[in-house]
This record gives C-alpha cells, sequence and structure tokens, in this order.
C-alpha cells in the first residue's frame, strides 16, 4: 500500500497538499495527522472523490511507501510513529524538514516555498500532470491561506510562480472568492444588489454579505495632503434614474471579479499582495478601468501607479514573473513584457513640470491625486486599489465616470494640449473610437494649440510613435480625416494636399485589407505602410520621398510605402491587358511588398484584375 500522510495543521494548504501528492502517487490512500478545521472538512465533504481516505490502519502491514506533507516531528505524529518506523520507502515534501535525524531515513524533496503546496505542484509541472479546474482552484487556495495570500515573511518567488501558474492555466475562481484578503473586505464594508451593472452576474458573496455600494470611509483621510479638484465643476454627480450602477460606487470589485478573465485576474491579485509585501499602495489606472465601465474587451496592457516606488516593485514581479523587464531610474517607471503579450507599466506617483511645449517632464514624486490630474483626459484618470486591504477601492477625483456616462472627452486643465501636444491626437482616437464629443472648453483648448503650432514642437520619434497607434485604430481614415478637419493633419504631414479622392482611397484600403484576410498571405500587408501609401498617393515621387524620409518610419516601411505608390499604377496597366498568363504574373508581383498589390487592389474596380491579384497570392506565389 502507498500512503499520502498530511503532518500539517488541518487547513486548506494540508487538503491542498494531499490532493497534489495524490495526482504523482496514484491510487494512494491518504490521511491526516490532525483533524480537518471545519471549513476544509466541509469543502472536502462537498468534493466526495477528491481524495482516497484510508479507513483504518493495519499498523501490522504497514505501507511499502511512505509519503509525508510538511515538516515531520516524531512526537507530534501520534499512532502515525508506529508507520514511520516500519514504512519500506519515505518520501519528505516540505519547506521544512523538522526532525533532521529522520533524513537518513527519507527521500527529501525540498524548495524555499512558504507552502507545502508549492514544492509539489513544482514535481506536478516538471511530470506535466494535468489538473482539473477545480484541483488548480484548491492549490491555489492552499498556497494563499498558507502565506496569507502572498503576504508574510515566509512568502517566497516560488510560491508566487505556482500560483501564476494555477491562474495561466486556468483554476475555479470559486473556491478562491471565499478566502481572498478582498472578500473580507468587502463582506465588513458592503452590499451589491444582485448583477446590477454587473454583466454576466446574477449574485456575489463575500464572506456571508453581497455587495451594494462600497462607503470609502478611509478615502479622505489617506490623501488628505494632496492638492483640491484641479478644475471648476469638478464634482460627483447624483445618479439619474437610467445611468449605469456603476456612477454611484465606491469600489470596483465586482467588475473586476465578474468581468476581468481569470487570467487577468490572477495578475491583479499576485501584483497587488507583492505590493503589499513592500508595504507599498498599487492602484489600477487607466484604459483597463475605462474599458470595465464601458464593457469592452479588457486591454491586455495594464497600467499601474506606485507608492513609494515603482521600480523595485517592477523587479520583484520579473523575479516571479519572468518576461523582460525595462527600467527608466530617474523617472521612476518601469515596463514588463511578459510572455503571451501582457504588457505591465508601472510608475512611481508623481507630478510632472514640462519645462516646454512639447518636450519631456520632468517629474518629482506626489501623491495618488497629483498623478492622476497629470492624465491626458477624466476618462482615463480613474484609478482602484489592488492591495490585499483595499482591493477593488474606487478614486475618482475628477468625475472620470461621469464623463464616460456623458460621451464627453475632457482634458484636465487648459495647457494640456500645449505641456504634451500629441494629447490632440490622442483625443481624436478615443473620440472616434469610443463614439464621445469634445468637452466644449477641451475643444477650444485644442485648436487652440493646433493653431499655435504646438505639434511642430513634438520628435519626430514620439509623433512616429502616435501615429503608429492611430493606424492600429479599427477605423485609421475616420481619424486622419478629423486631423484634417481639425487643422492637424498639414503639421503631421507637411506638404500634404488631400481632396476628396484621399478619403474615397483611403477608405478603400480599409475595406480591402479586412476582404483580403482570408487571403493566404505570406506575408500579410501592415495597416501603416498600407494607409500611408494611399494617403501619399498624388503627391509627385521626390515629395513623396522628402516627406517619408521625415517620418521616423523604418527602412524596411519606407520601402513599402514608397514602393506600393510607384508600383501600383504599373500594377494595373498589366493586369488590364488581356490574355495574361501566370508566368508573367508572378514575374510582375514576385518582388513586391503586400502594400503594393493591396494598393492596386483598393485602385482598381475590376474584380477581373482584383481576381488576378488574388489567384497570385493565393496560388501561384
Amino acid at each position: 500500500m502507498e500512503l499520502i500522510l498530511s503532518c500539517s495543521s488541518g487547513n486548506f494548504d494540508a487538503l491542498a497538499a494531499v490532493v497534489a501528492a495524490s495526482k504523482i502517487y496514484t491510487g494512494s490512500k491518504c490521511g491526516f495527522v490532525y483533524p480537518l478545521a471545519e471549513k476544509v472538512q466541509h469543502f472536502l465533504d462537498s468534493h466526495p472523490g477528491l481524495v482516497t481516505l484510508v479507513g483504518s490502519l493495519d499498523f501490522q502491514s504497514p505501507p511499502h511507501l511512505l509519503v509525508l506533507l510538511g515538516p515531520y516531528s516524531s512526537n507530534s505524529l501520534g499512532p502515525y510513529k508506529e508507520l514511520v518506523n516500519r514504512a519500506s520507502e519515505i518520501h519528505l515534501f516540505s519547506p521544512d524538514p523538522g526532525d533532521r535525524t529522520f533524513l537518513n531515513r527519507a527521500t527529501l524533496y525540498n524548495l524555499p516555498a512558504g507552502s507545502t503546496t508549492t514544492i509539489l505542484l513544482e514535481e506536478i509541472r516538471r511530470r506535466k500532470l494535468p489538473l482539473t479546474r477545480l484541483e488548480a482552484g484548491l492549490l491555489a487556495k492552499g498556497i494563499y491561506e498558507s502565506t496569507a495570500a502572498l503576504t508574510s515573511p515566509a512568502t517566497t518567488a516560488g510560491d508566487v510562480a505556482a500560483v501564476y501558474y494555477l491562474w495561466e492555466n486556468g483554476l475555479d475562481l470559486e473556491i478562491l472568492r471565499s478566502g481572498l484578503p478582498f472578500a473580507q473586505y468587502a463582506g465588513e464594508t458592503s452590499s451589491l444588489p444582485a448583477g446590477k451593472g454587473v454583466p454576466g452576474t446574477s449574485e456575489f458573496n463575500c464572506s456571508g454579505g453581497q455587495f451594494n455600494q462600497v462607503q470609502d470611509k478611509s478615502a479622505e483621510k489617506r490623501q488628505a495632503a494632496d492638492i483640491q479638484p484641479a478644475a471648476p465643476g469638478f464634482e460627483m454627480h447624483t445618479c439619474a434614474e437610467g445611468t449605469p450602477a456603476w456612477l454611484e460606487w465606491d469600489s470596483l470589485l465586482p467588475l473586476l471579479t465578474g468581468s476581468l478573465p481569470d487570467r487577468l485576474q490572477g495578475m491583479l491579485l499576485l501584483i497587488g499582495q507583492a505590493g503589499a509585501r513592500r508595504s507599498s499602495e498599487v492602484y489600477l489606472v487607466g484604459g483597463v478601468i475605462r474599458d470595465l465601465l464601458l464593457e469592452k474587451e479588457p486591454v491586455q496592457d495594464l497600467d499601474f501607479v506606485v507608492i513609494p516606488e515603482a521600480v523595485p516593485l517592477a523587479r520583484d514581479l520579473q523575479k516571479w514573473l519572468g518576461g523582460k523587464l525595462i527600467t527608466y531610474e530617474q523617472l521612476g517607471t518601469a515596463t514588463l513584457f511578459l510572455a503571451g503579450g501582457t504588457r505591465l507599466d508601472l510608475t512611481t506617483a508623481r507630478q510632472e513640470l514640462y519645462p516646454s511645449p512639447g518636450s519631456l517632464p520632468e517629474v518629482e514624486p506626489s501623491g495618488l491625486k497629483f498623478d492622476l490630474y497629470r492624465r491626458d483626459f477624466t476618462i482615463n484618470s480613474i484609478a482602484c486599489s489592488i492591495i490585499p486591504e483595499t482591493y477593488g477601492k474606487l478614486f475618482d477625483y475628477f468625475s472620470g465616470r461621469r464623463d464616460l456616462v456623458d460621451g464627453l472627452l475632457r482634458t484636465m486643465y487648459n495647457l494640456s494640449f500645449v505641456d504634451d501636444p500629441l494629447r490632440i491626437l490622442r483625443a481624436v482616437r478615443f473620440e472616434k473610437r469610443l463614439g464621445f464629443r469634445l468637452e466644449d472648453n477641451t475643444r477650444k483648448c485644442m485648436l487652440k494649440a493646433i493653431n499655435g503650432r504646438a505639434l511642430e514642437k513634438v520628435s519626430l520619434h514620439r509623433l512616429s510613435q502616435e501615429m503608429s497607434l492611430i493606424y492600429s485604430e479599427p477605423d485609421p481614415p475616420e481619424v486622419l480625416k478629423r486631423l484634417n478637419d481639425l487643422g492637424a493633419l498639414k503639421f503631421i504631414y507637411p506638404r500634404l494636399q488631400t481632396s476628396s479622392g484621399t478619403w474615397r482611397r483611403l477608405e478603400q484600403v480599409g475595406q480591402v485589407l479586412y476582404l483580403t484576410r482570408c487571403w493566404d498571405w505570406e506575408s500579410p500587408p501592415e495597416p501603416e505602410p498600407a494607409y500611408l501609401s494611399a494617403l501619399l498617393y498624388d503627391m509627385d515621387d521626390d515629395g513623396r520621398t522628402i516627406l517619408v524620409s521625415k517620418l521616423n518610419l523604418s527602412r524596411d516601411s519606407s520601402w513599402r510605402v514608397l514602393t506600393a505608390c510607384a508600383k501600383a499604377p504599373q500594377i494595373l496597366r498589366s493586369l488590364s491587358r488581356t490574355g495574361l498568363k501566370p508566368s508573367l504574373l508572378v514575374n510582375l508581383l514576385q518582388d513586391l511588398p503586400p502594400e503594393a498589390l493591396l494598393l492596386a487592389c483598393s485602385l482598381t474596380e475590376s474584380n477581373r484584375e482584383r481576381e488576378h491579384l488574388k489567384s497570385y497570392v493565393n496560388s501561384l506565389r
């Protein structure tokens, strides 16, 4: 017989460790030296078949393999001590082996960890054993309980990495909810009407309490030293009938737990717990909160404000989560690029001073309100805490939620577009993407900055980065046309003359980009050079070359734009000939960038010519 025996007190880590061990030692019987706590026993009773418990033990027939979980002490085993003495083989999994005189008889599995479950999970990962969502949730719960939600001094990078692995590979979130630190906080302070304003949920229970409006008892006290609201009229509005329920909430916890994917929820919990270990305040800010409130797909890039320092926390996260870390010590910022495409931007709470329009700011540490005040628009100035003590607590000093409800883009202060003219481009991006309109004073400030030639003061590098974001929008032509109507496009693309034909061509490129997604491209067209080639198509060759050289594009992108503009007319002339042989088509197109084919496809109205291009891409290439 193989017997798995937990030597730890009967908490969730003990149960989780037994379940993990039973995955490694399949078919083993399981037992506990100490009685299980009532809530743990209830969980086990509610999930029959999770483990096979041993009945009465036959001490005359000891197990040939005994697996001990947790620190070994002969004085605490009671009747089980005889089994240890008579077992043929012993395996011990424990962060602390306990009685070291025992080790000459046992095979020790030991890693730096605050939880026995962490060590067992490492063996499960090494053997590539699958876990159900229930098992993954229980293992995470065990690690959380043993390490005080990853905040106890005994917590190691291994514990954090173990929980991250469980989140990444799917776990049952409901198992965790009753035991996480924010559950206690929420249950003590709030109850929310079932499902109100929370997409996809009917009721959310935390520590026996339902959520309602979470009253922030400490926001004024915590931020008393910060500035007062900066703009006149920036007071919280009462919630009118028919407006979203979150307009009155003081916590985003219902949306964080009800709308975010499990993987992102796990990410936030880990980052908040890492911050708590450093006694730091960590806030989620910006686009992800805006998109949550608007019920849009959450972004993969997460922005955080950290008090007092972001860079040390970022280094901790890289140690635990891996990825590539870039730090800017002077600015107090760090960016961590994780596998799977997630990007974490961590910034020390700061206030900014712009020495001159369009320049990079000088920064100094500040409180949260000052940091939110430096944001571009009120809708991006909403923050929520993610440390365990106050997880989900909302901070909306500048009525960003009210502007979300009203569909308004409002700048934080009058000189915002002068300090950073790229906010002009961002305003138009958000205006078109979200279907919002510029608040009247914001529009006046923007036009004043445009007419004052503020965009000429921005470096080509920063301007190019912002334009690349525009070309990745769902409808770049609409953004470009709006910039042109506002008088801003001429400062981005000097010497460019637009006409109604320009906008028709850009719209056609967008349609063809969509329609040709199913073509068998070796390398599909890139939106930015594709749209640029359509935008600059009417310029003469010399003027186009000079302009492209000033756009800070990569050499490859510049070649794609110039070649597409030069070759598209030749492609169309050749395609219009009757009896075009496949070999001639291949010779014509094989050395050209895909953007040249796309532009030609956009310029022609002939289905026959488009079929030639499709045939080349799908069959002849």
